[in-house]
């Protein structure tokens, strides 16, 4: 469950955060390249891993094909719209959610056979145990009461000024391709929900 719980991190990353970049500069060709290539990696990795390694591989498998879609996505934002990534935010979010982690597994070891009842007392603690460590590292620019940009990262606060002040203007590559674009769109439809399909029977 580990394991699966860290692939669907970069799914999350790759689908809701690094896809924007593809809407907002209309280059619907890059969701194509994006899940043909995810598609192709979860084949090759499935057929490798799955006959040696039984469920555990279908596991490796899954998440190396999530952290592949995701860094295939950064590298193809670089050609559409440049999405910021606060690598010192994710860092901060990482060591909150670790001392929860820390909390709740402590809980775990010190009461085995609580059942239910360790379950209650798990779930306010680890609430307190994250609110209080987003508040001490400032998670969201909470101690300002308000919502900062980044101000490092990978791609820098320079594309955060650029996706703030940038128009969502039609791209002129939408309006003189749109039917490739409607066609790339398909395709990439068609692709995710094989990938599903193929996950479901691994």
């Amino acid at each position: 469950m580990p394991y699966l719980a860290i692939g669907v991190v970069f799914q999350i990353l790759n689908q809701q955060y690094m896809h924007t970049s593809f809407l907002l500069s209309k280059r619907n060709t890059f969701y194509l390249i994006n899940s043909g290539s995810i598609l192709l990696f979860n084949v090759i990795v499935s057929a490798l891993l799955i006959p040696r390694f039984g469920v555990m591989g279908a596991v490796w498998g899954r998440l190396g094909t999530e952290a592949f879609g995701f860094f295939g996505s950064l590298i193809l934002s670089r050609s559409a719209f440049a999405m910021p990534f606060p690598l010192d935010r994710i860092l901060r979010v990482v060591a909150a959610v670790g001392a929860m982690a820390l909390v709740v597994r402590f809980l775990a070891t010190s009461a085995p056979d609580q059942g239910p009842t360790l379950l209650f007392a798990q779930i306010p603690a680890g609430i307190v145990v994250y609110a209080t460590a987003a508040w001490l590292l400032d998670i969201g620019g909470l101690r300002a009461g308000r919502f900062s940009p980044p101000r490092s990262g990978v791609f820098g606060k320079a594309a955060w000024a650029e996706m703030t002040s940038r128009k969502s203007a039609p791209s002129d590559r939408a309006a003189e391709y749109p039917e490739r674009d409607e066609r790339a769109s398909k395709l990439n439809y068609f692709f995710s929900l094989s990938r599903c399909a193929i996950c479901a029977s691994a």
